[in-house]
């Protein structure tokens, strides 16, 4: 078997990989002859793995992150030993992870908040950045969870009980995902990050293997207020996608969506990740719901000399203009 057969067999056979690592995932994000995956066996079991897109643009190779993919790295066994024979072993399985990587102009992959050890890839010239997602654990306990949301969260789930409600879905309402998600773009003057065939990959994806819910808030007209689009591991849920209706009065609708998300949520998995990101007003939205700030580790290398350059004259300008890139993701 070549090294992509071994990784599908794996994750029928890991109970414990995160969505995003699953190679139906790969498939529909990356395109099926896209990606690959680094992986290290040890006393005839798989100790370690590591899949990675592959994109050419322009003539360059770029190991990237997948749209609609937050978080990918290395996955590990955990191993039952001191703690220096556990730094020892991640980096000796984190140097076979690299010696697999092919040859590439560029490497950016944000990793899983599981993983925090990235001093291996820093010794082999690697760069490392610091992201945050927020997560809220131990969801099942939903009377706890929701005594730890901030009070306006609170008051603004009431306010919007009285206004909106609020339909779930697990098959239809893909439409009006897209719909909503590209009204907030749009009312943002932005592009959209991500093409619509990626999303209806993952939807059919997904659908087939009852790990996707779909989330409309709508109002006593039946007017499209919101949208949250939702899939889950064995352990996580994770926002994937949202938008709201920029024409209409939605406050309290965001706050009530994802609530509802959450009691539904709790049902099945023990964690709900906000899928974060580090533009302002949408981390403190996130904190809001009491979540625990998770760190994201993105790790680069150029290997290309144009690109460094650009990436260079890129990093002045925003050091230069205090711009940062914007956008909505629920």
């Amino acid at each position: 078997m070549n090294s992509k057969d071994i990784y599908r067999k794996f994750c029928a056979e890991e109970t414990t990989l995160p969505l995003f690592f699953q190679w139906w995932w790969l498939d529909a994000v990356c395109g099926e002859g896209n990606w690959n995956a680094a992986i290290v066996e040890k006393g005839g079991a798989i100790a370690a793995v590591m899949p990675y897109y592959i994109k050419r643009k322009y003539g360059f190779k770029l190991l990237h992150m997948p749209p609609l993919t937050s978080m990918l790295g290395p996955w590990i066994r955990p191993i039952e030993a001191k703690y220096e024979r556990q730094i020892g072993y991640q980096k000796e399985i984190m140097i076979k992870l690299i010696e697999q990587l092919p040859d590439f102009d560029s490497f950016r992959q944000s990793w899983h908040y599981g993983v925090t050890n990235w001093a291996p890839f820093y010794w082999k010239g690697f760069h490392q950045s610091t992201g945050y997602t927020y997560v809220i654990e131990g969801i099942r306990d939903t009377k706890r969870v929701w005594n730890d949301f901030k009070k306006e969260v609170r008051t603004h789930i009431r306010s919007a009980e009285k206004r909106f409600r609020v339909v779930s879905t697990d098959s239809g309402g893909l439409d009006d995902i897209i719909h909503l998600n590209r009204a907030i773009f749009a009312w943002q003057g932005m592009k959209v990050p991500f093409e619509e065939d990626v999303l209806r990959r993952i939807d059919r994806a997904c659908q087939e293997r009852n790990c996707r819910n779909i989330f409309l808030v709508r109002d006593e007209e039946e007017n499209l207020i919101a949208g949250l689009y939702l899939a889950w591991d064995n352990v996580s849920a994770h926002c994937l996608v949202g938008g709201r209706n920029p024409d209409q009065s939605s406050h309290g609708a965001r706050a009530k969506i994802h609530w509802e998300a959450i009691l539904f949520s709790a049902r099945f998995v023990e964690s709900y990740d906000f899928s974060g990101s580090m533009i302002e007003s949408i981390a403190t939205f996130c904190q809001a719901f009491g979540g625990t700030q998770k760190q994201l580790s993105t790790l680069s290398r150029t290997n290309s000399l144009f690109l460094a350059t650009i990436a260079v004259c890129s990093n002045l300008h925003r050091l230069v203009t205090g711009k940062a890139v914007a956008g909505y993701r629920h």
